[in-house]
């Protein structure tokens, strides 16, 4: 895994944990394509994300399934046409 795939990845996390939809989504679009482009219903996906990390994160730490959250948090791009390369799907589950 390169440095700038482990960056990213701890970005997406620091922005999971911290609550940032626009922080979560701007990372997710560096980690599934080479040239992050918005989709043109941006704000649905903030919503979308804002309230996954609502729901996922209005917890105690030791109550959080950091691989759950993770899985889950990657499953949202496919739902706006945007593919998850498969080898960062493994790499998430793993």
């Amino acid at each position: 895994m390169s440095r700038n795939i482990r960056e990213l990845i701890l970005n997406l996390i620091l922005g999971i944990m911290r609550k940032k939809a626009r922080v979560v989504i701007s990372v997710l679009l560096k980690l599934i394509t080479t040239e992050p482009e918005y989709p043109s219903d941006y704000g649905r996906l903030e919503v979308e994300v804002d309230l996954f990390l609502e729901a996922h994160l209005g917890r105690l730490l030791k109550e959080l399934n950091l691989r759950r959250i993770m899985n889950n948090i990657m499953n949202i791009p496919a739902q706006y046409q945007l593919p998850v390369p498969p080898n960062l799907l493994l790499l998430i589950k793993i």
